[in-house]
């Protein structure tokens, strides 16, 4: 699994280039991860598998859409489906699990959002507006 986070990190280190601050309902360790100055990859990873998100989700208080790839190989779908169920009130979350998705929800080459995306996300704002 320590492989798997490696190369998400890294793909994600060469992908994006930030400015300003960056804040997180779920904690600042994406923020820290991305922006620390002189954290390589592999030491980014170590902290990404220390992460505990819990108490995160135990904060949540608005709903909220949770989108997992089915084919995630960083964190498996199944056990971020059980936490979010287990550890944020039942009428908060709505989850969609896109087949074929990766830890990005992404699929194929070149990489884009897995099918369904579009249509959870817009059934998730209608449920939330009407």
């Amino acid at each position: 699994m320590r492989n798997a986070v490696q190369r998400e990190i890294e793909a994600w280190s060469g992908s994006f280039r930030l400015a300003g601050t960056l804040s997180s309902p779920v904690g600042p360790s994406i923020a820290t991860l991305l922006m620390h100055p002189g954290s390589g990859p592999s030491n980014r990873a170590g902290l990404i598998l220390d992460h505990d998100p819990v108490p995160a989700m135990r904060s949540i208080t608005v709903p909220l859409l949770a989108v997992f790839g089915a084919d995630d190989e960083v964190v498996p779908v199944d056990k971020s489906v059980t936490a979010f169920r287990a550890n944020v009130p039942s009428q908060l979350p709505s989850i969609a699990v896109l087949a074929g998705g990766d830890h990005r929800v992404q699929v194929g080459d070149p990489k884009h959002l897995a099918d369904g995306y579009a249509g959870a996300l817009v059934e998730f704002i209608n449920d939330q507006t009407h």
